[in-house]
């Protein structure tokens, strides 16, 4: 089942000892062993809102002082007709009848025919309303109302309460389906399924008043709100049906077919074709926004496209996007928590987007691998209000939202082995200081210094230069060949610059001549700093110095691009770990160095070539799996573990994550004797055990495997950070090695708990899904 224990030991700076390991802690020392040599280095862990306008000039009059603005104090704010309303963008809006003058529908098709209603503004509680007169006044709809789930909103002032009357009906006598809402005798409201077969009734309405309403029915729940109010509810599940009475006005089939007209006055009805929050239908009460969101959608990468509830796509970034608003601050934004189908939400997003002004579309990317998620959204504020959650779909209720499936592709990068290098003429990729710039790639170095990418003239010596050192990245700008300005990375990551990872870099610039430099390291920006003078170049070269044959990088390198806009870190992270198309936007150079050495942009052959380098299997974009001499510990499609930890809160956590992914069952067993990985609680800071967390290791002939916790650092480790160890080292066992940020597989422990696209992807290459 393995080898001996004595080779167990392999590199690794999640904690140093393969097996596995897990995890360094902060600002300490970590010991690799390879063979019997003993090496020590320095690393880290990523411990990382239209009233009327009689009401506006009245609040401008009373509440406008010295130019600034006062809330009132009243209770609420002025009901809102929900045309002025965010709602009236929400894309599960189907319906809408304003009651201007007619019954037209101004959202869809769904036209109302109106027999002896009459119009007008003294029938309205927003502009024009209708008015019906209890005898023989009915809205005839021409096609039937959302079948369900569904949300059903709108304004009553009913003259007469004493007897039974409809307000809005969709039922199909014939089999007895749909649904009736309207008034039992004395005003109490019901709403029912045809036939009277399960009704929630409650909440009474008062006779020559304006009152709200709203009715929901989904996830087998019927409900009734009154003036913002939940008033009743009922569990049963509706029938489906085409509709052979749809209206409003009226309850027909409540007693022999007879009809129970409607007496009074009615406004604004809509139409949802999903469950409104509570949030949401006490807004349209009140008139009191607060933070909220509307047109909700998720999207192909191209912003545009927009993916069906359960469809199937072949790219691994969605990007949710959503029109946000607030009344309670300047600026909001979107945040999103996205599940693999078969997890619950937490409350807890994945993503959030930036923040962006009121009333303003704003769009989020997630990256993903092959598999089925759901997802749910919320808008925030930055004064901390927010809005509810809203899981995507009609209802909210879809077990999956979208399909990943995307074809693997055989990745590669070039491995340059410190004394080869490669340039291209690329005289379009000049730093301007009037035009923004971005520069990505990824790097897997092999030794602490070495040029990556130089551009600098030969004539001039003006360009820039990225550069690895002992300090870290590092970015120096020649701006008239003889002075400079440098951006490095900050301390902390030149600490977690860890020789073996794959890291990926980003450099990004505004198009103002005042705005900074940025580098991002892993996805997290590190600093800034300002450059005020413009560069030419006529070449680019990766792997050495552009000016003479000197300071060679030792390692590989993979996804080089440049870019003449200032990409943001949502842009940059949501292509990461995928190649892109050479027709970006804004890209003006780019080689995925994967299996070829041809610039894409623009097609260019090599200038000039030093050395040879070559191209590898090695890549941030995977597969990433441990050698075939490490043996996972899946024997025939499981792991069985036993033993205890007093982390088993944490290591339950881990099992449910990676059970949840695919076919490999881990289970627990009483029998040590039958378990593939023991578990174990150890307490040392010596050696070998100096800031290592845990460490996987696998089993030796008939002795088998094992994960240790060391409880000595783990005790100073917030339990997100333990259950990730947990999970890391897990992923071990299943045959995963280390790989990039934003996955539980990534070299250092951080607090992230769910798996990444990476470590779906990698799991799905070894195992299937």
């Amino acid at each position: 089942m393995g080898i001996a224990f004595i080779v167990v030991f392999y590199k690794d700076l999640f904690g140093g000892l393969h097996g596995c390991d897990s995890g360094i802690n902060a600002n300490r020392t970590y010991a690799i062993i390879e063979s019997s040599q003993v090496t020590m280095n320095d690393a880290l862990g990523l411990r990382r809102w239209s009233s009327r306008y009689a009401l506006i000039l009245l609040l401008a009059a009373a509440f406008v002082m010295g130019g600034v603005f006062l809330k009132t104090s009243a209770a609420h704010a002025a009901a809102e007709e929900l045309y002025y309303t965010p709602l009236y963008n929400d894309a599960n809006l189907v319906s809408y009848y304003r009651f201007e003058g007619n019954a037209s529908d101004t959202m869809g098709n769904n036209n109302g025919s109106g027999a002896n209603v009459s119009y007008g503004t003294q029938y309205g509680k927003f502009g024009q309303g209708a008015n019906l007169n209890g005898g023989n006044s009915v809205i005839t709809l021409s096609t039937t109302p959302p079948a369900g789930p569904f949300t059903i909103t709108g304004w009553i002032d009913p003259q007469n309460i004493s007897s039974t009357m409809g307000i809005v009906e969709a039922i199909n006598e014939s089999n007895n389906s749909g649904f009736l809402f309207g008034l039992g005798s004395g005003g109490e409201l019901y709403f029912c399924f045809a036939g009277l077969s399960g009704c929630a009734q409650g909440g009474n309405v008062t006779a020559g008043q304006w009152q709200f309403f709203a009715i929901t029915y989904g996830n087998s729940t019927q409900t009734v709100y009154l003036d913002g109010t939940q008033v009743a509810s009922y569990s049963g599940t509706m029938g489906a049906y085409s509709g052979t009475y749809n209206m409003i006005g009226d309850w027909h089939g409540y007693s022999n077919d007879t009809n129970h007209y409607f007496s009074g006055n009615m406004d604004d009805f809509a139409f949802f074709s999903r469950i409104l929050t509570p949030t949401e239908i006490s807004s349209l009460y009140t008139g009191d926004l607060g933070t909220y969101f509307s047109s909700l959608n998720q999207y192909y990468p191209d912003q545009t496209t927009t993916i069906s509830e359960g469809g199937v796509v072949d790219t691994t970034t969605v990007e949710f996007g959503a029109t946000l608003g607030t009344a309670t601050s300047n600026t909001v934004q979107l945040q999103v928590e996205i599940k693999p189908t078969g997890f619950p939400f937490t409350g807890t997003a994945n993503v959030a987007s930036s923040f962006v002004s009121n009333g303003d579309g704003i769009f989020t990317p997630y990256i993903a691998s092959n598999g089925n998620y759901h997802w749910q959204a919320r808008a925030v504020a930055s004064d901390g209000s927010s809005s509810s959650w809203q899981s995507f779909g009609p209802a909210g209720t879809s077990t999956v939202d979208f399909t990943i499936n995307a074809v693997p592709n055989n990745e590669e990068s070039m491995y340059f082995n410190g004394s080869s290098g490669l340039a291209w003429p690329v005289s379009t990729a000049a730093l301007s200081d009037t035009g923004p710039f971005t520069i990505e790639f990824w790097y897997k170095s092999t030794s602490t210094a070495g040029t990556i990418i130089d551009d600098r003239s030969t004539s001039t010596g003006e360009g820039f230069t990225v550069s690895k050192n002992s300090s870290g990245i590092n970015l120096t700008l020649s701006c008239n060949g003889t002075s400079s300005i440098e951006l490095q990375a900050a301390d902390r990551e030149a600490n977690d610059d860890a020789v073996g990872y794959w890291h990926q870099v980003a450099i990004t610039k505004g198009s103002a001549i005042s705005t900074p430099f940025s580098l991002l390291f892993d996805g997290e920006e590190q600093t800034t700093t300002d450059c005020f003078n413009s560069s030419t170049t006529s070449s680019v070269w990766l792997g050495r110095s552009a000016l003479s044959s000197t300071n060679y990088f030792n390692g590989d390198l993979a996804e080089v691009r440049l870019w003449d806009i200032q990409r943001s870190a949502a842009d940059i992270t949501s292509t990461a770990n995928e190649e892109i198309l050479p027709t970006s936007t804004g890209l003006i150079a780019y080689w995925p160095l994967n299996g070829t050495s041809t610039e894409l942009v623009s097609g260019n052959a090599t200038s000039a070539q030093d050395g040879s380098p070559t191209f590898v299997s090695s890549s941030p974009m995977g597969p990433h799996y441990i050698d075939f001499q490490w043996v996972p510990s899946v024997e025939n499609g499981k792991i069985l573990w036993a033993s205890s930890t007093q982390y088993s809160t944490q290591w339950n956590a881990a099992v449910n994550t990676w059970n949840a992914v695919g076919p490999i069952s881990i289970a627990s067993t009483s029998s040590t004797s039958t378990a593939n990985i023991i578990l174990d609680d150890v307490d040392s800071s010596t050696y070998p055990w100096t800031d290592i967390v845990a460490l996987w290791y696998p089993a030796s002939g008939t002795t088998p495997g094992g994960i240790d916790f060391n409880s000595y650092y783990l005790a100073s480790s917030t339990s997100n950070e333990i259950q990730n160890t947990a999970t890391h080292e897990l992923g071990h066992a299943l045959g995963l090695d280390h790989s990039v940020y934003g996955n539980i597989m990534y070299y250092a422990q951080t607090s992230q708990t769910i798996l990444g696209a990476q470590d779906i992807s990698d799991y799905n290459y070894l195992w299937g899904n």
